[in-house]
């Protein structure tokens, strides 16, 4: 959570100096990074750290996509679309381990 709040804290900062879209494929990059080197790390030392690389790159995601949703889909639009992406975030953890077994 330190980690994702410190990613929000850099967002705007990275989104002023790379733009949205590459701040958002730079950030899922490093959530994807972080994901993958979980799966793999050997201790729990390097798996704390592989999750707080994560986080960040979560942090950094969260905030950059509600600019773009806002940005090109206007004020009129927003709340279908923030809808139409929230709803997964809700539905998936619950439905994850259901399927990951």
């Amino acid at each position: 959570m330190l980690a994702c709040a410190t990613g929000i804290l850099l967002s705007p900062y990275i989104h002023e100096n790379f733009g949205l879209k590459k701040a958002w494929i730079y950030s899922i990059f490093v959530f994807f990074l972080g994901s993958m080197l979980v799966g793999l790390s050997y201790n729990l030392l390097s798996l704390i750290l592989f999750r707080c690389l994560q986080g960040l790159g979560a942090g950094i995601l969260i905030p950059i996509t509600q600019s773009i949703i806002v940005t090109y889909f206007g004020k009129e639009r927003l709340k279908p679309i923030m809808a139409l992406v929230a709803t997964p975030s809700v539905f998936t953890p619950a439905l994850g381990p259901l399927f990951g077994q």
